[in-house]
């Protein structure tokens, strides 16, 4: 299976999305580092234990491309908000996307608190992204 590894990041601190350059993981060295290197109009780098806490690694969360898209072909990324339609296409519901680890795949779940979920690619079809899980309006 081959798909692109892309990743975006939210800066918790600045409250957008960066596109994610490169990551190094240093795990060699006598100190432990990962450094993050995203892009919007400059470069910045975050590094875990940063004394500056904007510049610190737990300032961002790193959001993974599923390999998919929606139905108007926009990238389908970890913390998404997708809008679901019916078969007939009426609006049904609010989903966002997550990693399942115990069943080693992305999943759906509905933001209205129920708890069921779902394959994201059973979905995939019939969805549109809206925002995300970071966006208030969304929400």
């Amino acid at each position: 299976m081959n798909r692109e590894i892309l990743f975006k990041a939210w800066d918790k601190f600045d409250k957008k999305f960066y596109k994610v350059e490169s990551i190094k993981f240093n795990c060699f060295e006598e100190i432990k580092n990962i450094t993050v290197f995203v892009h919007d109009s400059l470069c910045k780098s975050y590094v875990k234990n940063h004394n500056a806490e904007e510049n610190n690694i737990n300032a961002l969360i790193l959001c993974e491309y599923t390999g998919l898209e929606d139905k108007n072909g926009v990238k389908v990324f970890e913390n998404d908000i997708l809008q679901l339609f019916d078969t007939i296409g009426n609006l049904s519901d609010k989903v966002t996307v997550k990693w399942n680890s115990e069943t080693a795949c992305y999943e759906v779940f509905q933001l209205n608190g129920n708890h069921y979920s779902f394959d994201v690619r059973c979905a995939i079809r019939s969805c549109e992204v809206i925002g995300n899980i970071f966006d208030e309006e969304v929400r």
